[in-house]
């Protein structure tokens, strides 16, 4: 089952608009429900939660 929950219609089709990038969240968790972002020398958490929202926590 994928983790993307948004309908097709509401991603951009393009990987680059007005300055920043469009990446998918399943691209970035993969088959995982929780990713670790190194930012800066610090650590981030981004997590799918039960509802499929995500959460990004220091």
């Amino acid at each position: 089952m994928p983790l993307c929950h948004e309908p097709e219609a509401k991603v951009p089709r393009e990987g680059n608009r007005d300055g920043y990038r469009v990446v998918r969240s399943a691209d970035l968790l993969g088959n995982a429900k929780v990713l670790t972002i190194m930012h800066r020398d610090e650590a981030y958490r981004l997590q799918v939660t039960a509802t499929g929202k995500l959460i990004l926590t220091k």
